[in-house]
């Protein structure tokens, strides 16, 4: 599962969830009238913000 992702717009039900299992995560935010916010966390914890 090493390749897997978990792609998500909700930080407490599937990015805490991917996290939880191991997996790296993309959080795609924003909504309405924003500008998007895309933050990637890898298996280590460590996040990358686009």
């Amino acid at each position: 599962m090493r390749s897997s992702w978990v792609i998500g717009d909700n930080p407490t039900t599937g990015i805490a969830g991917g996290r939880a299992a191991g997996l790296r995560t993309i959080w795609i935010g924003g909504g309405a009238g924003r500008v998007p916010a895309i933050i990637m966390s890898g298996c280590d914890g460590k996040l990358t913000t686009e």
